[in-house]
C-alpha cells in the first residue's frame, strides 16, 4: 500500500516507494523545494538542499551527505550551463 502525504499547498510532501524507501520533501517560505530525502528504515540514501535565485531559479542542489555530488546552475531566461 502506498500512502502520499501533500504539504497544504498541494506539493507532495512524503510517499514510500515499493521497495520500503521513503521520499520526503521539506518547502521553503515560498513554496519551492528545500530539501529532499530518501530513507530506508534508518539510513538515509539521498539528501539534497536547493537554493534558487531571487526569481526563484535554481542555482544549486546540494548533497547534505557529503558525496561531493553538488550541481551549480546559472540561467538567465533559459538555463545556460548546468555542472
Amino acid at each position: 500500500m502506498v500512502v502520499a502525504l501533500d504539504h497544504s499547498g498541494g506539493q507532495l510532501k512524503q510517499f514510500s516507494y515499493g521497495n520500503g524507501i521513503t521520499f520526503s520533501q521539506l518547502l521553503n517560505t515560498r513554496g519551492l523545494p528545500d530539501r529532499r530525502s530518501d530513507k530506508y528504515g534508518s539510513s538515509i540514501t539521498l539528501d539534497y538542499q536547493y537554493d534558487y535565485d531571487q526569481n526563484g531559479n535554481l542555482v544549486a542542489l546540494s548533497d547534505a551527505l557529503g558525496r561531493d555530488l553538488d550541481e551549480s546552475m546559472q540561467q538567465d531566461a533559459q538555463l545556460k550551463r548546468a555542472a
